[in-house]
């Protein structure tokens, strides 16, 4: 009895170890897959000053799904970042508010040859509570709403040419380093060409001349001179002046550079940078894989996430989410992007230039 007793203890304990050892192997296996992803470095995300919000809202809801983990956002301006990007700084992924920052003119060997843009922004003229108090804003924002309600070209005249008199100083940001600034200054060529008989130099040079503009690196950088009264008005992004809670008058579509289908009058419109001539185009917020980035597969998951999933999320700030992402390329693209294709999130929109 004692015998059999044994035996059955013996098989019993034999059957325990190797369920243990199943259970051991099994709970490797889970723990290995799940560490995979973590034992890389923290996906490093270069972003275009105006759109850290929006940045940190992806990271954070796709880090919440995932268990990715990206290290704290570099921000600045798009062609700054470029630059450094450029320069060998570790990068896995960028976020650009410029379709000419992705090129090898700007990122040099770390660009992938392509860019894929899924939101669209405008141009707005930001202001604060402290110009909204000085006498002379009074009348200009008279001259807005009569610009507003009548939307004629005589109308707008009027606005620009008062907003350009000298009263005001206007925050533009350096073009060179930030689109923000490009764009400002395209704004008021565009206003010149639609609203001054075609002179696309009108506005920009009562501005210079008045000497009423006042720049900074970045866009961001002039938030707080118009809060505190240095500057009384700021040609920003609308996505950068609801996300900072900033009052701002909304300018019309030939002006503010906000509808894709408008982009044969932009580009009548050029500015000359220290990187060459730049013609005017829609605002449209891109996002690429550094072809440097040591974590390739991790920083195109995220592309292809934001793709399918940065609707909701991004619409509450400001920005206009694109219905089908657009895909601009020099090379061929990875796998992933033409399953994107397949599946209709994505379109080819032309080349990266």
């Amino acid at each position: 009895m004692k015998n059999k007793f044994r035996a059955v203890s013996t098989r019993i304990a034999a059957v325990v170890i190797v369920v243990f050892a199943l259970g051991v192997a099994g709970a490797y296996y889970i723990y290995s897959g799940s560490i995979s992803g973590a034992s890389k470095q923290p996906l490093v995300f270069y972003v275009a000053d105006a759109y850290v919000p929006e940045a940190q809202a992806l990271v954070s809801t796709y880090a919440e799904s995932t268990g990715v983990h990206f290290a704290q956002i570099k921000s600045g301006g798009s062609f700054a970042l470029a630059r450094q990007i450029a320069e060998g700084n570790p990068a896995d992924l960028f976020l650009s508010a410029a379709q000419q920052a992705l090129t090898s003119q700007y990122m040099g060997n770390a660009t992938e040859g392509w860019g894929v843009a899924f939101a669209a922004d405008q141009m707005v003229l930001a202001y604060s509570n402290l110009s909204a108090s000085q006498p002379q804003f009074s009348q200009l924002v008279s001259y807005y709403k009569n610009a507003i309600h009548a939307n004629s070209t005589f109308a707008w005249y009027t606005f620009f040419s008062y907003l350009t008199s000298g009263s005001f100083k206007i925050g533009i940001s350096n073009p060179n380093d930030d689109p923000g600034g490009l764009r400002g200054w395209l704004s008021v060529e565009l206003a010149g060409f639609e609203y001054a008989s075609g002179n696309t130099s009108y506005f920009l040079s009562r501005i210079v001349n008045n000497k009423e503009n006042v720049t900074g690196l970045n866009s961001a950088a002039l938030v707080a001179p118009l809060e505190e009264g240095q500057i009384q008005l700021l040609y920003i992004y609308k996505s950068a002046a609801v996300s900072d809670n900033l009052s701002y008058f909304t300018l019309p579509l030939a002006v503010n550079l906000g509808d894709p289908s408008l982009n044969g009058l932009y580009s009548r419109v050029t500015y000359n940078t220290v990187s060459g001539l730049q013609k005017g185009q829609s605002i449209l917020i891109f996002l690429t894989v550094v072809g440097s980035s040591p974590n390739q597969q991790e920083s195109l998951s995220f592309v292809t996430w934001t793709i399918r999933n940065s609707d909701s999320i991004l619409s509450k700030y400001g920005l206009d989410p694109l219905s089908t992402a657009l895909l601009f390329n020099n090379t061929s693209v990875p796998s992933q992007l033409n399953s994107m294709i397949a599946q209709g999130y994505l379109r080819v929109a032309g080349n990266l230039n």
